[in-house]
C-alpha cells in the first residue's frame, strides 16, 4: 500500500482518518462543497466505494479552518 501522505486521492475511509472524523462527516463535507472528490468508476456513476477525495482539498479545508486559540481559551 502506498504511503498515505503521497496519495493524491484518498478513499473516504482514509480521508476520514486523516481528518479525525467519521466517514459520514466526510460525505457531509462533500455535500457542503468543502471537499473535492472524483468518481473512479468506469461509468462515472459509481457509488460511495468509487469516490476518492482530493488530498489538496483536505489540506485547503484544514488551512481554512485553523482557529485562533485566544477566541476559544482565556
Amino acid at each position: 500500500m502506498a504511503d498515505i501522505k503521497k496519495r493524491k486521492y484518498l478513499p473516504v475511509t482514509l480521508a476520514a482518518i486523516e481528518l479525525g472524523v467519521t466517514e459520514k462527516h466526510v460525505y457531509t463535507l462533500l455535500r457542503a462543497g468543502h471537499l473535492v472528490a472524483i468518481d473512479i468508476s468506469e461509468s462515472g456513476k459509481g457509488g460511495p466505494q468509487s469516490i476518492r477525495i482530493e488530498r489538496e482539498s483536505i489540506e485547503v479545508f484544514i488551512n481554512n479552518r485553523k482557529i485562533n486559540p485566544s477566541k476559544y481559551y482565556a
